[in-house]
This record gives structure tokens, C-alpha cells and sequence, in this order.
């Protein structure tokens, strides 16, 4: 990076709270490191109004609205994210590929904001002209944006939101149609990775399914696909706690992964009074009466 240029970042993530924090935090974490960045969040008009909430009023993060009809894809109204959202509808928000002439909502999305709409730029004395950004950090769930970078000529990047470990099965297991066990056993293999055993009734049935059969299969599969396109993957964790799920991204993707985790929402000083409450309430109990809620939105815990 040479220069005087202004290098712009445009952060993408997937609508739902799980993902979009990490997004907002990572957004912080570059402002911090680098305060010359020029950095762009985007997403639906409802989530942005969400991420502008959780930004602080002098923020220099610049949010952006796409496009986004609900109606056309059989969504209920005000539901721009999985919170509220029914599980059967899920599939909906995330790829509606599969129908007959239906166009996928993220595929609607495609249709860029002004500084992202241009043809593959023509540098000028080794310059990018300033209206086309420099980098697209993308969602994992969101990685078709390679699409855009390669006809830009720019670099991007895929932020894998969760751990490393379950995210590298999942990714192996959302590539290949799975077959049931055919023996007495109860487990089944990821080709990539044939020495985790996985008990196959834990398992969610579309990993069962060919992808050409199943939604969910296709698009994950497509998805993960174009994961493999990306010129590296950040990963929301620490390396001392995940080294094996380390070295799974990296034997799955074959790409460069950098760690930028964890990636969490600011603390503020009621945060750290609610935690001293919750330790001293957890203490007030005998060992192992008391159990972990895992946190999910309500649709799915209703499921």
C-alpha cells in the first residue's frame, strides 16, 4: 500500500445478531489498528438501522443499505434477519436458487451500491480509482461476493464467525453428500477429515441429501464453494484454543487463515457488574444443579 491512496474496506454479514456483532467488532478492531481505513458496512436497510444503533455517535463507520424486497421472496414483513424468523423460512432468506424463476433475496443484493457497481478498474499510475473499494470482507454464508471482487480486480476475504473446529466439519460436510451408515454403526465420516467420528442422528437431514435434491444442501454446498475462491479466511479465535480446528481450515481451504478473534461486543461498566452477578449467583448454588442455555433465537428454540 503505497502511496497516499485511502484504502477502503466494505464489511458484509450475514442477517443475524450471531453474525452481524462479529462484523461490528472486527469494523472496530480495524478502525483501531488502522484509523486511515475508510470502512463500509452493508446490508439491509432494517440491520443497518440495528448496526447504527450499536455504533457509537462519532463513529467514522460508514453503513450502507441494499436493496432487499421481502415480499418477492415470501417473507413475512420486518423480517430482514433469522431473529423472529420461522425455521421453514430460513431457506428463504438464505437462497430461493431452487424454485422455478424465483431469484434468491441475497441474490437480489448483488445489484451494489454506487461504489461497489463498476467494471473490473482500470488503474491509473498504479492507483485504484477511489470509488472501488480495496478489499470485501464477506460472511461465510455471503461468499457468491467473490463473484463481484474478481470481476473488480479486488481482494477478499471470508469471516468465519464461529469456531474453527465445528466450522471446519460443518464446511467439509456441507461440500460432500454425506450416506447414511450402511453397518450396524451410528456414525458417519467427513471425507476430509475420516478419523472425527459423528453420531449421524445429531446430524441435520440435508447433509443426507444430494445437492441437487435439496435446498439447504445446494446452497450450502455452493456457498462453501465459493469460499475456496477467497484469498484467505479470518477466523474469529485465539490459536491457543483451537489449534486443531486451525490446522482443519487450513488442510480443508488451502488458503491463508489469520486469526482476528474473539470478536466480541464492547463491554461496557453494566456488563461487568451483570457478570460479577451471574458468578456470585452460580456460586450460591451446589456444583452441577445448575445448566447452560445455549443462545438462539426464539423461532429456533421453539422448533
Amino acid at each position: 500500500m503505497g502511496g497516499h491512496e485511502q484504502h477502503h474496506v466494505v464489511l458484509f454479514p450475514f442477517m443475524a445478531q450471531g453474525h452481524i456483532t462479529p462484523f461490528i467488532a472486527l469494523a472496530d478492531l480495524l478502525h483501531r489498528r488502522r484509523p486511515e481505513l475508510k470502512l463500509t458496512i452493508v446490508n439491509t436497510p432494517l440491520n443497518i438501522q440495528t448496526i447504527n444503533s450499536s455504533l457509537p455517535p462519532n463513529s467514522t463507520i460508514r453503513l450502507r443499505s441494499l436493496p432487499f424486497s421481502l415480499s418477492d421472496h415470501g417473507l413475512p414483513p420486518a423480517t430482514e434477519s433469522t431473529s423472529g424468523l420461522p425455521f421453514p423460512l430460513f431457506i428463504n432468506l438464505l437462497d430461493r436458487g431452487g424454485a422455478k424463476g424465483a431469484c434468491s433475496p441475497l441474490r437480489s443484493l448483488r445489484v451494489s451500491p454506487p461504489s461497489l457497481r463498476a467494471t473490473p478498474p482500470r488503474h491509473h499510475h498504479g492507483r485504484r480509482p477511489p470509488s472501488v473499494p480495496s478489499c470485501i470482507i464477506a460472511d461465510h454464508f455471503l461468499a457468491w461476493t467473490v463473484e463481484i471482487t474478481r470481476k473488480l480486480g479486488i481482494f477478499h476475504s471470508v469471516l468465519i464467525t464461529g469456531g474453527a473446529y465445528g466450522c471446519g466439519l460443518l464446511f467439509s460436510m456441507w461440500l460432500h453428500f454425506l450416506r447414511l451408515p450402511t453397518t450396524q454403526t451410528n456414525y458417519v465420516s467427513s471425507p476430509d477429515f475420516p478419523e472425527i467420528k459423528i453420531d449421524w442422528s445429531q446430524l441435520s437431514s440435508h447433509l443426507f441429501l444430494p445437492h441437487n435434491v435439496d435446498k439447504w444442501s445446494s446452497f450450502l454446498s455452493r456457498q462453501t464453494s465459493h469460499c475456496f475462491q477467497s484469498n484467505t479466511v479470518l477466523a474469529n479465535t485465539v490459536k491457543e484454543f483451537e489449534t486443531t480446528g486451525l490446522s482443519m481450515l487450513h488442510k480443508l481451504f488451502g488458503l491463508p487463515v489469520f486469526l482476528v478473534g474473539p470478536l466480541l461486543r464492547k463491554p461496557t461498566s453494566s456488563s461487568f457488574d451483570d457478570a460479577s452477578r451471574c458468578v456470585e449467583w452460580l456460586n450460591s448454588h451446589r456444583l452441577g444443579c445448575t445448566s447452560r442455555l445455549a443462545h438462539r433465537t426464539p423461532s429456533m428454540l421453539l422448533r
